[in-house]
């Protein structure tokens, strides 16, 4: 089915509706029968069928970018030279391929990697999940301004950052060995792209917990003592003996279980 535009209508149609003041939208023309190639670190080579990609809108009505057209631009204008997204991104990649290739070179696009999503129990992780199933999904505190609805975060949790940065990275990433907890640099140097799977990865709060408990009896207790103080204070429970109570934390932190 072909759309009313500038392609199906007579240059004197065009000109009538644009001297009428009718809104407009611009698209891309996607070609009709090529394959669009290029390289994912993650994928490898990624071919996709033009015929198979609607003319995606680049300009609203209202002259606002769309997605497609603002991420090829602000990644030529800011030189990106790796570009790190969801793997709901790469049905546009054609797009934004060709993009590239009309507006910069393809020589300026930079190297993608489709990264695997994070599933919940009833597909890709999202906030409602959270709500619905007990368990973080922002990493601390977030305020939904439509709404005014609070969901509590991996922090207010009592989750330690160590912990929360070690449960990320696990999640679709492995060193290749039976070792769990990393450090950040342990994970800096451990991390390659080769070992990121392409699968999608499921988070698995009670995973997430253990992640937690194992840190905190990992750590010394200087790590993170001020903020259980400062939650005993917000119940009104003063800690005034320091000594005594760093006693009392490395004894209990033996056998938490968050």
């Amino acid at each position: 089915m072909k759309m009313k535009n500038s392609l199906s209508l007579l240059p004197d149609e065009v000109q009538q509706l644009l001297d009428a003041g009718t809104k407009y939208v611009i698209r891309i023309k996607m070609p009709e029968d090529e394959i669009v190639r290029f390289d994912d670190m993650i994928r490898g080579e990624i071919k996709n069928e033009t015929g198979l990609v609607d003319d995606k809108v680049l300009l609203k009505a209202d002259g606002m970018p769309t997605y497609h057209l603002a991420v090829v631009v602000d990644d030529y204008l800011m030189k990106i030279t790796h570009a790190f997204r969801g793997e709901e991104w790469l049905p546009s990649a054609p797009v934004h391929v060709l993009l590239w290739k009309y507006l910069f070179g393809l020589d300026k696009m930079p190297k993608w990697a489709h990264l695997p999503l994070i599933l919940g129990p009833s597909g890709k992780l999202s906030k409602r999940d959270g709500a619905k199933y007990g368990f973080p999904v922002f990493a601390m505190n977030w305020l939904d301004p439509k709404n005014n609805e609070l969901t509590e975060g991996f922090k207010e949790k009592g989750f330690l950052p160590e912990a929360f940065i070690n449960l990320l990275a696990m999640l679709g990433w492995n060193a290749g060995t039976e070792q769990e907890l990393f450090t950040k640099e342990e994970l800096i140097e451990n991390f390659s792209l080769e070992r990121v799977h392409s699968a999608g990865a499921k988070f698995d709060y009670e995973k997430a917990k253990w992640f937690n408990a194992e840190w905190i009896k990992k750590l010394e207790t200087k790590n993170y003592e001020l903020g259980i103080k400062n939650d005993f204070a917000a119940k009104g429970i003063i800690i005034d003996d320091n000594a005594k109570f760093e006693v009392i934390l490395n004894l209990v932190k033996k056998d938490v279980h968050c």
